[in-house]
């Protein structure tokens, strides 16, 4: 079943979101037609890439093939990348030059549109491949001499018009090459029916009228559902990725072109994701090194990893395996990550000795801490310090608990995604707020929220309050989304007091508070409840908990209701 984006994308500005080429059945790289009336139009097709290094991406996507930039000639790689939005996940076929492969594994970006593959042959074991493309690492990709050449598979074009593609014939696995001139960049963000919402750098191009002054020959556009295609330049006298197809428009009146009937003399804007901005992501996840050993050991020694010591910016660091054991691996400095991912089946413990800490920072975007449990439920806990150079996300999808027990500070926030338990256990003093999307965030420690009179973002998920006296957060709750707070005793205690410093709402939502124990929640600032559709209400669920406005309540629109036992 074909689903799309929203579809509003003003010409040269960007707007709330763009169409996706979404997910379908493959179907085109689109070229402007041979037709009589324009016969031999085209001249001679594009020079390009082997036609292996795109491939097929499960049932209904592009991928390109894409080894490190430093890879020498001969060099056989084992990743593809394409978009998020479309596509199988982890076992899902990939096709390369006419071979099925599986992938093994997949490295997602924490708020862009794109994602890597790691290929396997069909029952499991590493595969290689021998055609594949470097990312195109310079910012000048809108000022070459030439156009971008761009791969992609689909259906046969149509001749119903003379200067644009419509739909005919029936679908195939063509893999198609044209042309098309990159003139600008932007960014954009894009909702989907998955419920996500992501944030690419984007190049733009158009597939401008047949008659046009800017039209190259062999032009063409990427058609629906046939994101993650390549969008190449030469450099050097070899091909390199510019782009990952992921966006088209129509110019008129926010009307995708492939959507309804092409108008003539209007020309589709192309918004393929920007390869040169995640060019440090993209190497950091081909040359992650993995903890190896089935023991702890020094962080600092190279031959306790995979690929070398994990310590730069962009960097991943993994622990993934079976052992069953607890381990301790000790930093002893500053040691910087953009992405630890964890999925072990022990416990790990990352501990620091003469003033070692880790440091999560980027190039663009968010760093990443993830928790996965596909090889066991291990816990991870983080005792060392950590500092917030870029913002974090915390996507924790295991049913082990991940806990920082070690002091947060730095300038960026914290966000809470995905099912499982987060510990924050220390008094911490990152100042970019914090906020949860999914799941638990569990805190055990006064200050354990970040800086005074920072926002902690309730946009799904439970905030967990664990404490055995009553305590004070200086923090300020803001709820846009259905949530709960939930207040109880760390080990002992009874009927205690869990204050924070103000609270909003925003929207027609469920707050959920809960508590047991005698434990109760207090705002001592003002609460304020906005954004309300007509008649709306926002429902506090007083589950075992009193809860007291010291501050007032301000109301817009609306209805504030109260349900359950306590007041």
């Amino acid at each position: 079943m074909a689903r799309y984006g929203l579809s509003f994308w003003a010409a040269g500005v960007l707007a709330a979101a763009v169409g996706l080429l979404a997910a379908a059945p493959a179907r085109a790289l689109v070229e402007h037609p041979n037709t009589p009336e324009y016969p031999d139009s085209e001249g001679t097709p594009p020079d390009k890439p082997p036609d292996a290094v795109v491939g097929r991406w499960s049932y209904n996507a592009s991928a390109v093939a894409i080894a490190p930039n430093d890879a020498p000639p001969g060099y056989q790689t084992q990743y593809f990348i394409t978009t998020r939005h479309q596509g199988g996940g982890m076992g899902a076929t990939v096709n390369f030059g006419g071979t099925d492969y599986l992938a093994g594994d997949l490295f997602v970006h924490p708020t862009a549109d794109l994602r890597i593959g790691l290929v396997t042959d069909l029952s499991g074991q590493p595969a290689y491949l021998g055609n594949w493309a470097a990312c195109y690492t310079a910012t000048d990709e809108t000022s070459q001499g030439s156009p971008a050449v761009i791969g992609g598979f689909g259906k046969s074009r149509g001749t119903a018009y003379p200067n644009y593609y419509t739909w005919a014939g029936s679908d195939n696995l063509t893999l198609r090459w044209g042309r098309n001139a990159l003139v600008t960049s932007d960014r954009v963000a894009a909702n989907t029916w998955f419920g996500e919402t992501y944030t690419s750098d984007v190049l733009i191009a158009y597939f401008d009228d047949y008659t046009s002054a800017g039209r190259v020959a062999y032009e063409a556009a990427v058609a629906e559902y046939d994101s993650g295609g390549g969008w190449f330049l030469p450099v050097g006298g070899e091909w390199k990725l510019a782009a990952v197809s992921a966006y088209a428009e129509h110019a008129a009146a926010g009307q995708s072109w492939f959507k309804g009937n092409p108008l003539p003399g209007e020309g589709d804007a192309l918004a393929p994701i920007r390869i040169s901005s995640y060019a440090n992501w993209i190497d950091g996840v081909l040359k992650r090194s993995t903890w190896n050993l089935p023991a702890g050991g020094l962080w600092a020694d190279a031959g306790n990893w995979s690929a070398g010591v994990p310590n730069a910016k962009d960097g991943w660091a993994v622990f993934s395996d079976s052992v069953a054991g607890a381990r301790t691996v000790t930093v002893g400095a500053n040691t910087k990550l953009g992405t630890l991912r964890f999925d072990a089946a022990g416990d790990v413990v990352i501990a620091a000795t003469g003033g070692g800490n880790l440091e999560f920072t980027v190039t663009i975007d968010s760093a990443v801490l993830e928790v996965f449990a596909r090889q066991g439920s291990g816990a991870l806990t983080i005792s060392a310090p950590v500092k917030l150079s870029s913002p974090l996300l915390v996507n924790h999808n295991s049913g082990g608990l991940l806990t920082i027990s070690g002091a947060i500070s730095g300038a960026r926030s914290l966000t809470k995604s995905g099912s499982g338990t987060l510990v924050l256990a220390s008094a911490n003093s990152y100042s970019g707020g914090t906020r949860i999307n999914q799941g638990t965030l569990r805190v055990t420690a006064a200050g354990a929220l970040g800086f005074i009179g920072t926002t902690v973002a309730l946009a799904g998920g439970t905030l967990d309050v664990r404490s055995d006296t009553s305590v004070t957060y200086a923090n300020n709750l803001r709820a846009s989304a259905s949530s709960g707070i939930n207040v109880d005793r760390a080990s002992s205690g009874s009927n205690r007091t869990v204050t924070f410093s103000a609270l909003t709402t925003e929207g027609e939502l469920t707050l959920t508070i809960t508590g047991a124990n005698g434990y109760g929640l207090a705002v001592s600032g003002a609460t304020s409840i906005t954004n309300l559709p007509t008649a709306g209400t926002l429902t506090v669920n007083t589950a075992g908990a009193d809860v007291k406005f010291s501050g007032g309540v301000t109301l817009g629109v609306g209805t504030l209701a109260k349900t359950g036992p306590k007041t």
